[in-house]
């Protein structure tokens, strides 16, 4: 059965894919399309990975005269500060920020940065103590 998709997610993914790749560097628009790959790996959901996406093409209209993977810390605070203070909705910046987060971890450590993976070992504890429980 063909699956409905009446927000036209998939065009979306492919429409910042392509736009992605055309307007900014070809190392950030490689980590990117990488990203998008590997969200869709990780079975996300089209929905997600379009808004992911567009939240990838704000985030480099901000900054695109490096490789993100060599971002620092201040460059990165500085771009937090910029969509922080932008006229987006509320909505919008939260998940721009969430963008922003998630492709620097996968473009620096080549993996999808998880509320559950990757948060050291006191929230594995936590996580062996409710197992137990």
């Amino acid at each position: 059965m063909k699956e409905l998709d009446i927000h036209h997610s998939r065009k979306r993914v492919e429409y910042a894919r392509t736009s992605i790749g055309k307007m900014f560097s070809a190392e950030n628009a490689k980590a990117a399309s990488e990203f998008l790959d590997r969200l869709q790996i990780e079975n996300k959901s089209y929905g997600r990975i379009a808004n992911y996406g567009e939240s990838i093409k704000r985030i480099f209209l901000i900054k695109d005269d490096k490789k993100i993977s060599e971002w620092t810390r201040k460059e990165i605070e500085s771009v937090h500060k910029k969509i922080a203070e932008s006229d987006y909705e509320n909505s919008v910046k939260k998940d721009t920020l969430t963008a922003l987060k998630r492709l620097y971890h996968f473009a620096k450590y080549d993996e999808i940065a998880d509320k559950i993976k990757g948060q050291g070992v006191r929230s594995q504890r936590i996580m062996d103590r409710a197992k137990l429980l």
